[in-house]
């Protein structure tokens, strides 16, 4: 049991200004007056503020401008100042306005005037609550696949596509479609000598030559035909949408669990911390320090709430049904990963990908573009047959007349677009080389993700994970037994970077989802499971075990918590373990 506390909320013998009130207790600043540390002790110290020791090298920067790099000049404010004047919270800073800590020393544990002074400095903490409320989940839970089916059935990006295939298939028919004939009424030489003249009906018809229809529809074929590969490149995006979006959304509601649970350690720790202070065992500001980071961890908590809601709305929007309220979703960022080879995902890649079989089959339409260029000079066939009456005469006769013809291609032989034509055509073969390389490039980024973020998650986070936790259950039982050993800062320092590792841990299982859901997208699989074996990871810990193993300190009982420490119902609670 540590000494009781002063009026000043420190320990008694303590300065009253900062860095006064820890010469009592090791991990505390000392006191200045302290005779125990003699200036002659520090290196480079005199009996002048500012200026160095005479022993310091002359054949070095000379004392003033020493000086002036390592001690600032103070303001003109503060020139003739002392130091701990100087040390003061500057007034213009948001905060300085607060007055100092005032506690009674401690007597008893139920001093009343004591817990009044501790209540007026441990006011409520602000509430999680406040933001509009989020739709719950409804309805039966979702796996991956039931999301995918339901993308599929539902998204308009696939209807978009598939109509697309319609539109090329009429195209392609259109395209190799015959010119209709003309038929008509016809009279000539009308009123000649006072008669009716000819009359009687035509037919024109224009036969096409050199296959030009053929390779026309030729060439609309191979447009439908990329077509229903752009369909199924849809599907497969919308597949990658879905997974995105799912695998966000587990990530968003394991780091709105995480957040959760360490912002109810955290209250615990602070909690502990006020029993201390109500028990004279620690200094009044030791658990506002804890404070700052409960505040920290409850705002944390809500920005956790609001991504976990986005993540869900935008997984609803990418099934195409935006106001569907989603189920619970199966499954968490630690299930089993797939393994993935390099080798045999680039080989199945540039095999199968639907961009590299669309611009192989520009190469064809291509080629059909340009003979269809070269035989469009070949003129087409025009002929009309007329048959008429010939009224100029009586009783008259029946006259029949035949046109046959065509343009002569002396002035245009359609150059340009055979020159056109066959730069289309080296740019279309050209085109496959492009489309592998920049396939190639994607793969190997999205495979350099999943393998780096494969081997920190499994070689290199988890045993630092399981390093930190364990220091931080040692620094706080050490520090609950032996306050007087360490400081209470090293317990937030250890609480701050077991969150760090938490939250570094889950974005690199993300992260190597992410990739994972990338490199199945170039391959253009239907399962993400298909491209290998799967491999388990590390499971999160389960930071209820941590902090259940954190007990009260047995020297306070609960009737004795200050009136201050906020009721069960304002705590964080955890989100379930999601399975």
């Amino acid at each position: 049991m540590l000494a009781p506390l002063d009026a000043t909320g420190v320990f008694p013998g303590a300065g009253a200004t900062a860095g006064q009130h820890g010469a009592t207790s090791a991990g505390r600043l000392p006191d200045q007056n302290d005779s125990s540390i003699s200036p002659d002790a520090l290196p480079g110290e005199s009996s002048s503020p500012g200026k160095l020791s005479k022993t310091a090298d002359a054949d070095s920067v000379s004392q003033a401008s020493f000086a002036d790099v390592v001690e600032p000049l103070p303001r003109p404010d503060q020139v003739g100042e002392p130091a701990a004047v100087r040390l003061n919270v500057p007034a213009d800073l948001p905060g300085a306005e607060v007055a100092p800590l005032q506690v009674p020393p401690y007597t008893a544990a139920n001093d009343p005037q004591r817990k009044a002074a501790l209540a007026q400095i441990y006011n409520p903490i602000p509430s999680t609550a406040g933001s509009p409320p989020t739709p719950a989940p409804s309805g039966a839970p979702l796996d991956l696949a039931q999301l995918q089916a339901m993308a599929m059935a539902n998204s308009p990006v696939i209807r978009v596509a598939a109509a697309e295939v319609e539109s090329t298939r009429g195209l392609a028919i259109q395209a190799g479609a015959y010119p209709n004939p003309s038929v008509g009424y016809q009279a000539d030489t009308v009123n000649t000598a006072n008669t009716a003249g000819y009359h009687g009906g035509y037919v024109q018809q224009t036969f096409v030559t050199g296959g030009k229809l053929r390779l026309a529809r030729d060439a609309a074929e191979v447009e439908h035909r990329n077509a229903l590969l752009a369909l199924r490149r849809a599907r497969i995006e919308v597949a990658t949408a879905v997974r995105r979006a799912y695998f966000e959304a587990l990530v968003a509601r394991e780091q709105l669990r995480i957040q959760s649970t360490l912002a109810a350690f955290a209250e615990e720790i602070y909690r502990a911390q006020v029993q201390l202070v109500g028990a004279g065992e620690a200094a009044a500001y030791e658990p506002l320090q804890m404070r700052v980071f409960v505040i920290q961890s409850r705002a944390t908590v809500v920005q956790a709430e609001q991504r976990y809601a986005a993540a869900r709305r935008q997984l609803a929007a990418a099934l195409g049904l935006p106001q569907l309220p989603l189920g619970e979703l199966i499954g968490s960022p630690d299930m089993p990963i797939p393994s993935i080879n390099y080798n045999a995902a680039l080989s199945t890649m540039l095999a199968t990908h639907t961009d590299i079989a669309i611009s192989r089959n520009n190469v064809v339409r291509a080629q059909r573009l340009l003979q269809l260029a070269r035989v469009t000079p070949r003129p087409n066939i025009d002929t009309g047959l007329a048959v008429q009456h010939d009224y100029t005469f009586d009783p008259g006769t029946t006259t029949v007349n035949i046109q046959v013809g065509g343009p002569i291609p002396v002035f245009n032989r359609n150059t340009g677009n055979i020159i056109s034509a066959q730069a289309k055509l080296y740019e279309a073969q050209q085109g496959i080389g492009q489309v592998e390389n920049d396939l190639t490039g994607r793969l190997a980024e999205a495979y350099g993700r999943y393998e780096s973020n494969r081997r920190f998650s499994q070689d290199f986070q988890p045993a630092s994970l399981r390093d930190q936790v364990q220091t931080y259950r040692g620094v706080y039982q050490r520090y609950r037994s032996d306050a007087q050993g360490m400081s209470f800062n090293d317990v937030i320092v250890a609480q701050q970077t077991l969150s760090m590792l938490l939250n570094q841990y889950l974005m690199l299982l993300g992260d190597q989802w992410q990739a994972v859901v990338d490199v199945a997208e170039l391959l253009q699989i239907d399962d993400i499971y298909l491209l290998g074996e799967t491999f388990p990871v590390t499971r999160l810990p389960d930071l209820g075990n941590v902090s259940t193993q954190l007990q009260q300190p047995p020297a306070v009982q609960p009737e004795e918590m200050p009136a201050v420490v906020e009721p069960d119902e304002t705590a964080v609670e955890p989100v379930p373990q999601s399975q």
